[in-house]
């Protein structure tokens, strides 16, 4: 468990807290890079972890890290490899539902084999590109691999025994990112869970325009699959990344309060919305300004 640094005297006393959390996670960071490289064998690296874990991020310091080492890093994410809109609407219609874009049938399995097979056999390959906003492919791009190569496999799905598959195991490091700690404020502590639910609720009306409703609607949906798909298979991963920052809640405070108060009575997390507003309300907060350009936390804020 982390206990929340809330008592800022200072903007100096905000900084240090910052620097020395995101100092912690980029050291653990630098250490799973030393594991990859002292495995010689290593060409692909899955990097995975529920919503709101914080992989992007953790994907871009793990590249550079690999590649101050001197190996050429290539970033594969599985996002490019989903079936068009199109398909996937067809499906959930015969299903009687909506897209679930986290489930396991939502990707282009064959696609996916047959590329990692050339890349594993050195033979240049063309990748997809996928555009969320359209829903349909837009292009290609071409990978010419080389011996020194390493690539780092990135999305929620990396996890997915389907897409372990079209990889192999025998050249494959498993990374998996979350929020692994509970985090204590003001006498309540704050699950693993709900800290990420904050960070999406946050992210979501941020940069998606979706109101508190609709994303503790889809939260359930989310958490089913990730029971189901993705924490099963975390404890195969080789290297696991906390990304639980003590900072969090004082950073997502200036959103959270105001998103959490406007939670429907019906959702079922509008008794975490009256549990948490009394201890947020007492926790000061700092602007998204104090962050670094590099944080974890730009992904959630910006």
């Amino acid at each position: 468990m982390i206990r929340a640094i809330t008592d800022f005297s200072s903007e100096e006393e905000i900084r240090a807290c910052i620097a020395q959390a995101e100092a912690g996670y980029r050291a653990t960071l630098k250490a799973a890079a030393r594991k990859i490289l002292e495995r010689g064998d290593c060409r692909v690296v899955t990097l995975s972890g529920p919503t709101c874990a914080g992989k992007t991020t953790t994907g871009k310091i793990l590249t550079a890290a690999l590649q101050k080492a001197g190996r050429r890093v290539t970033m594969i994410s599985l996002d490019d490899f989903y079936l068009d809109r199109a398909v996937l609407l067809a499906r959930a219609g015969e299903r009687g539902g909506e897209i679930d874009f986290d489930s396991p049938d939502t990707l282009d399995y064959d696609w996916l084999s047959g590329a990692m097979a050339e890349i594993l056999s050195g033979r240049p390959v063309h990748l997809p590109r996928f555009d969320f906003k359209t829903g349909t492919r837009i292009g290609e791009r071409l990978i010419t691999p080389s011996e020194e190569d390493i690539y780092i496999i990135e999305g929620i799905q990396a996890v997915y025994p389907e897409v372990v598959d079209c990889i192999g195991d025998g050249a494959r490091i498993g990374v998996f990112a979350m929020v692994m700690q509970e985090i204590e404020a003001e006498g309540r502590t704050f699950s693993a869970e709900e800290i990420r639910f904050f960070r999406r609720l946050v992210r979501d009306s941020l940069f998606r325009g979706a109101d508190p409703a609709f994303t503790a609607r889809l939260w359930q949906s989310v958490r089913k699959n990730e029971e189901k798909n993705v924490l099963p298979y975390a404890a195969g991963c080789d290297i696991r990344i906390d990304t639980t920052m003590a900072y969090e809640l004082s950073a997502l405070r200036p959103f959270l309060c105001r998103l959490l108060a406007a939670l429907p009575e019906e959702t079922p997390q509008a008794r975490l919305a009256k549990e948490s507003l009394p201890v947020l309300e007492r926790i000061p907060g700092f602007d998204s300004s104090f962050l670094p350009s590099d944080s974890l936390y730009r992904e959630f804020l910006g």
